[in-house]
């Protein structure tokens, strides 16, 4: 009789068992399709909103596929959203309580984030992507700081590395469209921010290697409206080459607008800001013959222009702010996810930081911004990832030149107020 009794119990408690496994209240299933979690702080609102706004379309979209496609390693992907704002240290700190000490996410991503974005995920062990180009960000950040090593990672190179390259393309394509600068004077109208700086820096440090003469510097901080007293000075010395580099779409659009007044025989160089595609949206055709720069992007391949393609259709872009991607901040953002999911694929837990983390160190991964492999300061070197050197034709923003090669199917088309 006990024995039948005990019989009748063990069937008992195997088809409860079985019930709560079916229905997945297994403690090790339930674990294992939980989903995982992914920080984004982006900037959501303030001035650097519509950048925000494309990192999230394209965190969006890096998940949507890889969720599309069973998920990661059987489980889907969640993204948490954290407003970064203006970048500062404190609403970053913020963000780790929020992300990190809170949310449990696995891993953070966006399109840039500052130095307080370093300074402050740098400090944890979770793995973090971003594309900002600030030298800063590696060599004193990161360099220095052996925690940050383990798990800051940028998906491409920074602008120092890029400023020598980006004046060789220019030098390239004026040669090969026929044109002689009438003299070898540079001038710098600059802004004030460390990857801004850095670009200029290296684009004026080249051109004196080559004989070329910086004959005029003006810092000036973003929200400059009035260039007439610096636009004087610059037709007093007629410079071959000017470099306008200052984030600021208003302020570069009101410099072009005064520049056309009583333009110079210069080639005109518009930074950083062509990587805003709001700029280009505003201006249109009114920007056409100017260059400008892009730390990365979706490349000018069937697989970038696939990519883009599938972008505007997904979130409903328009023509015209297509026309106007530079891909760095959606693409850098689309990129890194990729990045990550792939090294987790490998490693196969995602909360194993330090092993996701060595297996992005140690691998070769493509996207569509080129080839990553990541130097000791954990940098996707410009070899593999390489920056865009851009012109408006025809009111759109085409990719003529990466690094110093001039891009084949392109051509540098030489402005009006040159010839």
């Amino acid at each position: 009789m006990k024995l039948q009794k005990h019989h009748w119990l063990i069937m008992l408690i195997s088809v409860i068992s079985y019930m709560l496994i079916s229905v997945g209240f297994s403690p090790l299933l339930a674990g294992d399709k939980k989903p995982i979690k992914i920080g984004v702080p982006i900037p959501l609102t303030g001035s650097m909103a519509y950048d925000g706004q494309q990192m999230r379309n394209a965190a969006i979209m890096a998940a949507d596929e890889i969720n599309a496609e069973g998920g990661l390693l059987g489980r889907q992907l969640e993204l948490i959203f954290f407003d970064s704002k203006e970048l500062l240290a404190e609403t970053f700190a913020l963000a780790a309580e929020e992300l990190i000490g809170k949310e449990k996410v696995d891993a953070l991503v966006c399109g840039y984030g500052g130095e307080a974005g370093v300074d402050t995920f740098g400090k944890y062990d979770i793995p973090f992507f971003h594309g900002e180009a600030s030298e800063y960000n590696v060599s004193e950040l990161v360099a220095k700081h052996p925690k940050y090593k383990e798990n800051v990672f940028t998906v491409g190179d920074t602008s120092l590395t890029h400023g020598p390259l980006v004046f060789d393309s220019i030098l390239k394509m004026a040669r090969n469209a026929g044109y002689e600068f009438p003299n070898k004077k540079i001038a710098v109208i600059r802004g004030t921010w460390t990857a801004i700086q850095q670009l200029t820096e290296g684009m004026t440090e080249r051109g004196e290697e080559l004989g070329w003469e910086t004959s005029f510097v003006m810092d000036a901080p973003e929200g400059t409206r009035e260039w007439g007293g610096i636009m004087m000075k610059i037709r007093m010395l007629n410079p071959g080459l000017i470099i306008f580099n200052v984030w600021d779409v208003t302020g570069m659009a009101q410099f072009r607008d005064q520049f056309n007044e009583m333009p110079t025989k210069s080639i005109l160089f518009m930074g950083e800001g062509h990587a805003a595609p709001e700029y280009v949206i505003l201006r249109g055709k009114k920007a056409n013959g100017e260059i400008g720069y892009s730390s990365k992007g979706d490349l000018p391949n069937a697989k970038g222009r696939a990519w883009r393609k599938a972008y505007a259709k997904k979130f409903n872009i328009p023509q015209k702010e297509t026309n106007a991607a530079s891909g760095f901040q959606d693409a850098a953002t689309y990129a890194g996810l990729k990045i990550w999911a792939e090294a987790v694929k490998n490693v196969g837990d995602p909360s194993n930081y330090k092993a996701v983390s060595q297996a992005i160190k140690d691998g070769r991964f493509e996207s569509i911004l080129g080839v990553h492999s990541f130097d000791e300061n954990n940098r996707a070197t410009t070899e593999g990832v390489p920056c865009k050197v851009t012109q408006v034709q025809n009111g759109k923003l085409v990719t003529v030149g990466l690094n110093d090669k001039l891009v084949s199917g392109e051509e540098f088309e030489l402005p009006e107020w040159v010839k």
